[in-house]
Order: C-alpha cells, then sequence, then structure tokens
C-alpha cells in the first residue's frame, strides 16, 4: 500500500473511534438524567439521536462544500449554522 493509502485508512479509524467515544459519552450523558431504566432508554435513544444528527450535519456541510458551486456552499453555511445553534 501506498502512503496515502495508509494515512487515510489510519485517519478513517481515528475518525470512527472518535465518533464512537462521542455516542457513547452522549448516552451516558443523557441516561444520567433520569432513574427509570425506560426514561434511561428514551433519554439515551434521544441522546444518540442528537449526537448522530451532528456528526451527519458535519459530513454533510463538507460533502456540500466540495461541490464547489455558489448554492452548494450557502447550503453548506446553513449547514454548519444547524449544527452550531
Amino acid at each position: 500500500m501506498t502512503n496515502t493509502v495508509t494515512l487515510r485508512r489510519s485517519i478513517s479509524i481515528i475518525g470512527g473511534f472518535l465518533i464512537a467515544i462521542s455516542l457513547y459519552c452522549s448516552f451516558l450523558l443523557y441516561t444520567y438524567f433520569s432513574q427509570d431504566f425506560s426514561d434511561k432508554a428514551a433519554w439515551g435513544g434521544m441522546g444518540l439521536g442528537l449526537d448522530m444528527f451532528k456528526n451527519i450535519a458535519l459530513i454533510a456541510a463538507l460533502a456540500l462544500w466540495m461541490l464547489n458551486t455558489l448554492v452548494s456552499r450557502v447550503l453548506s453555511v446553513v449547514v454548519t449554522l444547524a449544527y452550531v445553534v
């Protein structure tokens, strides 16, 4: 394998690991708010959903930015602002 492929694979693995840690920490944070098992499941699901939205929004913003058209760049900024909010 070339160095570029190895570097790309390493960055992908590190990124996936960081996303997994982010999802786990979000789940733990949101389940901390309740005592019942059913409430923990509901809060944990909400935390996972919100964290997944953040990850998907950042990937979508990057993909839109790479299209190099004015409309896609504006949409990329809008998606990034939705992420920040």
